[in-house]
């Protein structure tokens, strides 16, 4: 289903007769949509055409009829096979609570979501968490930045919910006046650059970080940095937090759970700070870099549009910093970047490999697709 009013009347429909839902993109081609459907063991998969609800039977597993009532959903993919994620109803409302109870702001806000809601994102903490606060959301599928902008005029007391991919977009629309009055980002952490420009323009900003096993962690407003996720949920714990020092694998206890988000991050001044992947951690000759902390270096030179730092095999250190720029103009050198990088980081931190390129990929939500940059470097994809 595409249009979001018909999900949120199914979905309540059958929530309220103890069922299970698993979300899937409305854009997705029925035949695969069809085939996620059986393989989490749905009963059926509901479509809209033409503006009417069709129902396409299939055969449920027993285990699935059985089951506690859960939210389903196919986690992103991008570092590996897209697995089946199930969390019960009740583990879902602890959230919306949670989250109603630390989100910044008053019941004035007008919330407008500009991400799916067949994500937990704008589900959850966008869409059901509004609705909640007795707010009904603008829930926005055109495509077409500018119609948020001009929703953006229409609501004074906005808060703007997508992906920093997004919000680039809606910036480099706003030449002279930045129209955006408060945010919430997620799904993967802004940019340096990013963040120092709404800040600047006197942007609202708040991060929040989650999973899909999870749902919304932590959020805060007035991030110190793009690492800055903000305060742990109340119905959530941190199992073993790392120090700045000595960052770690972010673990949350929550509904009787442990969930290894598989995140590298740290526990600073009652905040979770996130810093990259586990898997995108770079080992070189024994020391860690994490991607994000070279990015924010390369992000801050003159002439560079867009930067991705990530891992490559290398003979005698078994892996090096790999960096990948797309620069504004040609005049910017290699070895231009590697002084800058050196101004500001140890040796073994600055990119040993430099490769100026037209495009970085990314999913269809701007999370950069690092696992297939990896890839690519030892032979294994492309």
């Amino acid at each position: 289903m595409k249009e979001p009013a018909n999900i949120l009347a199914a979905t309540e429909l059958i929530i309220r007769n103890e069922g299970s839902v698993l979300l899937i993109n409305g854009d997705t081609p029925v035949e695969s949509a069809l085939r996620q459907a059986e393989d989490a063991g749905c009963t059926g998969l509901l479509t809209d055409a033409g503006g009417n609800a069709v129902f396409h039977p299939l055969h449920s597993r027993l285990d699935r009829m059985d089951g506690e009532p859960s939210l389903l959903q196919f986690s992103s993919g991008t570092t590996g096979a897209p697995k089946l994620v199930e969390r019960p109803w009740s583990h879902v409302q602890m959230e919306i609570e949670a989250y109603n109870k630390l989100l910044p702001g008053s019941g004035e806000d007008q919330p407008i979501i500009l991400v799916p809601v067949s994500h937990s994102f704008g589900f959850i903490t966008g869409t059901l968490s509004a609705l909640k606060r007795g707010v009904e959301p603008v829930i926005v599928t055109e495509k077409n930045p500018k119609f948020a902008l001009n929703l953006m005029q229409q609501h004074d007391r906005h808060v703007v919910y997508a992906v920093p991919f997004l919000f680039q977009i809606l910036l480099s629309l706003m030449r002279e006046k930045v129209l955006l009055r408060k945010m919430v980002s997620s799904g993967s952490p802004m940019s340096a650059e990013l963040l120092n420009r709404l800040a600047g323009a006197g942007v609202e900003v708040i991060q929040q970080y989650g999973c899909s096993e999870a749902g919304c962690i932590s959020l805060g407003d007035r991030p110190s940095d793009s690492t800055d996720v903000g305060m742990i949920l109340e119905h959530m714990a941190i199992e073993r937090p790392g120090t700045r020092e000595q960052p770690d694998e972010i673990i949350i206890a929550t509904g009787g759970r442990r969930i290894h988000t598989g995140d590298m991050g740290y526990w600073l001044s009652g905040r979770l700070h996130v810093q990259c992947r586990m898997d995108d951690l770079i080992n070189v000759s024994g020391l860690k870099v994490a991607p994000s902390e070279v990015e924010d270096v390369i992000q801050r030179l003159g002439g560079v549009q867009e930067a991705v730092v990530h891992k490559a095999p290398h003979p005698v250190w078994g892996e090096a910093v790999k960096a990948r720029i797309i620069r504004k103009s040609d005049a910017l050198s290699q070895e231009e970047v590697k002084r800058w990088c050196a101004r500001f980081l140890p040796a073994y931190k600055v990119p040993g490999f430099i490769a100026f390129t037209e495009d970085i990929p990314k999913t269809s939500t701007g999370k950069v697709m690092r696992k297939q940059l990896v890839e690519e470097e030892y032979g294994i994809h492309g």
